[in-house]
């Protein structure tokens, strides 16, 4: 059985313009993030669009890893990011990452849900509530057993 961790982060009002307007910018990023996480980076494919139903221009960019995969959705204008870090294996934690995505996206706020993956017998999740002031921990544990 494979072991993974999985990052699922959105992140409300980044305000690093510089960054969200810059597809170059947002790659080498995305790519730092995964290195810091201990990932090893394979490719990129991005693509700009509207959104079809706000008209706002938006970007989706996947970084594919040796190790999986960060996928990331971006809209500029509401300075909304909903990103997530896959790394399967125990040589990369994408939990590495938070602080170096904190500081350069710059959220007002965000929420961040941390699942490990492929234990065999369920689910444990962390997730940190929206505030980076006052966070809120929630913990979720469900087991099954096959019977």
């Amino acid at each position: 059985m494979t072991f993974g961790r999985h990052l699922l982060l959105d992140l409300y009002g980044c305000t690093n313009k510089k960054l969200l307007l810059s597809e170059p910018n947002l790659e080498g990023c995305l790519a730092l993030a995964a290195t810091k996480a201990g990932a090893t980076v394979r490719s990129y494919h991005n693509h700009g669009f509207l959104d079809r139903e706000t008209g706002e221009e938006a970007w989706s960019i996947t970084v594919i890893l040796e190790e999986s995969h960060v996928a990331a959705h971006i809209w500029p204008n509401t300075g909304f990011v909903s990103l997530d870090m896959y790394t399967c294996g125990h040589t990369a934690d994408p939990m590495l990452a938070l602080d170096y995505l904190l500081e350069m996206f710059q959220p007002d706020n965000y929420s961040l849900k941390f699942i490990h993956r492929g234990e065999g017998l369920g689910t444990v999740s962390v997730t940190k509530g929206i505030g980076k002031k006052q966070p809120v921990y929630v913990t979720e544990v469900e087991v099954r057993k096959s019977e």
